[in-house]
């Protein structure tokens, strides 16, 4: 039995394929891979990362994240983010998505795990600290409360700060 890794996950560049057919159950989530993915990439407004599974070279889910930032005002936060800044940089967890055939086996987690290593080195290098999401629907809340992601008070967008997405991931 070989130890090779079932998938693996890649920048687009070179990698097209797959789109036109990959489906999540979300529409909107599968136009904006179509139609607009490899666009937000090569413009560097966005970073798209592809999961591929290697025995039948398909793409089973995405992800993309960008930066941002956050009004300090709008944050429940304690000081240690609030600081003396009107907006807090960070990084936007746009975009997550499982192809509706390979949903239910843990892959959401895993390229959730690729995303914030990948946020985290960024942090690093350019700073930001915090991460935000705006789940899609229910489900997606669900999951990224699950987690680690709080919500907004009043809102559907939900937070994580950097440096507890480093806690968790051991990168301290």
């Amino acid at each position: 039995m070989s130890d090779a890794p079932e998938y693996v996950v890649r920048e687009p560049d070179g990698y097209s394929s797959g789109f036109d057919t990959f489906t999540c159950g979300h529409p909107t989530l599968d136009a904006w891979l179509q139609d607009s993915a490899l666009r937000a990439h090569k413009a560097g407004s966005t970073r798209v990362r592809l999961l591929w599974h290697l025995d039948s070279a398909s793409l089973v889910g995405y992800y993309a994240i960008c930066p941002t930032e956050v009004r300090r005002a709008e944050l429940p936060l304690s000081s240690k983010v609030r600081a003396a800044m009107s907006a807090v940089p960070g990084f936007m967890l746009a975009k997550l998505a499982i192809a509706s055939h390979a949903q239910g086996r843990g892959l959401g987690r895993d390229l959730l795990l690729d995303a914030l290593e990948h946020i985290c080195d960024a942090s690093d290098l350019a700073g930001g600290r915090i991460i935000v999401v705006d789940p899609i629907d229910d489900g997606a809340t669900a999951f990224s409360a699950r987690s680690g992601f709080r919500a907004v008070d009043g809102h559907t967008r939900m937070y994580l700060l950097v440096q507890d997405a480093k806690a968790s991931l051991d990168l301290e």
